[in-house]
């Protein structure tokens, strides 16, 4: 046998060799560090439904640095990431599932996939939201001191509190039986002493942020009228004939109509009242809790309305001044209607009446006005402006005479080259009459008007007298062709010159983009009263005719005490028509209960309508009766809303975009508004498919 020891021995050498060589690096064959992932920014441990988190995943000991894959289970149901993939650290959003359940939300490293770290989070239904209804609403119009049971009812209350009670405007709107109430439980609303509006709130105790509104206008209740009112109105029969009324009804508080005369003039035969004008027999009236109502009067004309019986829609403004319409198949006109008091005799009438009346010669449209004086005896003397077809004739002269008032306030004057005129009688202190209505009586003429007082005393006109802020309406409305209407505000200096004022118009239904904005323009005044207004806009301009009236007087309500004073107005241009020009008191936001009139002409014709608007906040609310004859006949409460926006170059204009619905069909109407004062506002409607002009009046 071989001996193979040396081989042996040199293999161990080696061996140990190798090992010492290596003794001073043991540590280079030791594992690295494990990949690591954790939740930097974890899952809160429960979520609503279809709520978020931010959430985060951090990742160590990763070379490749590779980030964080996210995911959830159960899959597809479980919820969904803003994004899948985010860097190691970087937040993504969790959305939570629409759907109550458990969910486990998993961060993967993207570099290794089974490295993971999770979470389990509870998804629980959502609690739902308070809210606050008004189960028993109060109504939307309350008589001063009466009372509404109200109740509102909160859902979604876990702790079940209740209901607490305001109003507003705070102290002046009104008080609850019980201020707090349990949910569904009734309360009693007592509304306050004074008209007005007001809003009742319902707030969930528990947030007292949730609330339930309504808004109430608190009236005066129904109310009545009694005594001689005069009365006039213009408009369009139903046969397109242009026509004129005036009279003096008596009315007692028990709703009866009990006497009362009247003149109608349509320019023809047998319409035409006989020279004494036509007797009222009877009629009644009813009124509602908003003023509105209805008028009517038996008349011993069977020619008149239907078959002798006029009916008129009516709106009480006060208990002295009344809005009024006629509201059947037979004719449609507006107008006015005022507590009537007379003074007896010749000397009734004295002094100075600027006047002014617009109507139809044949099928010419005419006007005419200035000053009539007369001397307390029976004569008259006249300095008269004359449009007749846009045919002007200026301070024409001519003597006249008159016939006392009987006991309805009516009598007669001859004047103004020969028109034959009846007149009414409206206010009057002890010994003299300060305010008329005019009618013109001649065959084929239908001229309607109005005389003021000029002044209490003999007065030296002159044009240092028109100072100061005014607001102006005028309307023509004799036929959609030559028919106009225009409203405006403007500045005076008193030494003849318009300084500044925005007006707008409408010129047979036509909005004149000339004749809308900015105006400037001068005036003149004499001494004896007989004046003129040229309003002028940078392409256009406007003639008229203009009469100072007493400043104790107010124009649209000849009763009223306050707000008097101004001119009465006449188109001397192409277009005719009449108007008043007013000094305008404080401007702003409106508020309250207001009786409305308008005037409109179509297309097919004409329209007219009275009613009751309640205004709060710049929003208006409404109902109104309108004769539409030419088109679908009458509509009893048509409601009306909007929102008037103030115009903030011009203090006291508003913008009012208006919807008006009858019998179910809205229509949206362009209406510009002008403030004479917080009482008092006129309007124009400027649409091309029909133009308005109107009032509103405080309701008192």
């Amino acid at each position: 046998m071989k001996n193979n020891y040396p081989l042996a021995v040199t293999i161990l050498l080696t061996l140990l060799v190798g090992v010492g060589c290596g003794g001073g690096s043991g540590s280079q064959g030791a594992t690295p560090p494990a990949l690591a992932i954790s939740l930097s920014t974890a899952p809160p441990a429960s979520l609503t439904v279809g709520t978020t988190a931010t959430i985060a995943a951090t990742v160590t000991n990763d070379s490749a640095n590779g980030g964080v894959d996210w995911s959830c289970t159960p899959a597809a149901t479980c919820g969904t990431f803003s994004a899948a993939h985010t860097a190691s650290g970087a937040t993504t959003t969790y959305t939570a599932p629409v759907a109550a359940g458990n969910v486990t939300i998993v961060a993967a490293s993207h570099t290794k996939s089974t490295v993971t770290a999770s979470a389990n989070v509870t998804i629980i239904a959502a609690t739902p939201a308070i809210t606050v209804s008004l189960s028993s609403p109060p109504p939307t119009s309350l008589v001063v001191s009466t009372t509404a049971s109200i109740a509102a009812t909160v859902t979604n209350d876990s702790a079940n509190a209740g209901v607490d009670w305001s109003c507003t405007p705070v102290g002046t709107c009104g008080t609850f039986s019980a201020a707090h109430t349990a949910s569904g439980a009734s309360t009693t609303y007592t509304a306050p002493a004074a008209a007005g509006n007001v809003s009742i709130v319902a707030a969930s105790t528990t947030t007292n942020t949730i609330t339930a509104s309504a808004n109430v206008t608190i009236t005066t209740g129904a109310p009545t009228l009694a005594g001689n009112f005069a009365f006039f109105a213009r408009g369009l029969e139903a046969n397109s004939r242009v026509y004129s009324l005036v009279g003096s009804v008596t009315l007692t508080a028990s709703g009866t109509v009990t006497a009362g005369e009247q003149d109608f003039n349509d320019g023809t035969t047998p319409n035409k009242s006989p020279a004494g004008g036509d007797t009222i027999t009877g009629g009644a009236y009813t009124l509602g809790s908003d003023g509105r109502g209805t008028l009517t009067l038996i008349t011993n004309n069977s020619h008149l309305g239907v078959s002798g019986t006029e009916t008129l829609a009516i709106v009480v403004v006060n208990s002295k001044h009344v809005l009024i319409e006629q509201f059947d198949a037979s004719a449609t006109s507006t107008g006015s209607m005022d507590l009537q008091t007379v003074a007896s005799g010749l000397p009734a009438l004295s002094g100075g009446y600027a006047f002014a009346v617009v109507g139809k010669f044949g099928t010419t449209t005419e006007g005419f006005g200035g000053l009539i004086t007369a001397d307390g005896n029976g004569g008259l003397h006249t300095t008269v402006d004359v449009n007749e077809g846009n045919t002007i004739t200026r301070a024409g002269t001519s003597t006249g005479s008159y016939t006392p008032e009987d006991s309805f306030g009516r009598g007669t004057m001859t004047c103004c080259g020969g028109q034959a005129f009846v007149y009414y009688a409206v206010v009057s202190d002890a010994t003299r009459t300060k305010a008329l209505r005019l009618l013109v009586t001649n065959t084929n003429e239908t001229d309607l008007g109005s005389a003021f007082l000029q002044a209490e005393n003999p007065t030296t006109f002159s044009t240092a007298m028109i100072s100061g802020k005014f607001v102006f309406v005028e309307s023509g409305n004799h036929g959609k062709t030559d028919g106009f209407v225009i409203a405006g505000e403007f500045s005076a200096d008193g030494a003849g010159n318009v300084t500044s004022g925005a007006a707008d118009e409408s010129e047979g239904g036509t909005p004149d983009a000339l004749a809308t904005g900015a105006i400037t323009g001068t005036y003149t005044l004499p001494a004896n009263g007989v004046g003129a207004l040229n309003i002028v806009w940078t392409n256009d301009h406007h003639t008229r005719g203009m009469y100072p009236t007493d400043p104790l007087i107010n124009l649209l309500d000849p009763n009223n005490p306050t707000g008097g004073g101004g001119a009465l107005l006449l188109s001397l241009d192409a277009h005719i028509g009449d108007g008043v020009m007013v000094p305008q008191g404080t401007t702003g936001t409106p508020s309250g209960s207001f009786g409305l009139s308008f005037h409109a002409f179509t297309d097919a014709g004409e329209v007219d309508g009275v009613g009751q608007v309640a205004i709060a906040s710049g929003s208006l609310t409404g109902m109104a009766d309108v004769n539409d004859l030419f088109h679908s006949n009458q509509a009893t409460g048509a409601t009306f809303s909007g929102t008037l926006t103030a115009d903030a170059t011009n203090p006291g204009r508003f913008t009012l975009p208006l919807t008006l619905m009858i019998g179910g069909t809205p229509t949206v109407e362009t209406i510009i508004v002008y403030q004479i004062s917080s009482d008092q506002f006129v309007s124009v409607q400027t649409d091309n498919t029909q133009f308005a002009s109107g009032a509103l009046e405080i309701q008192q």
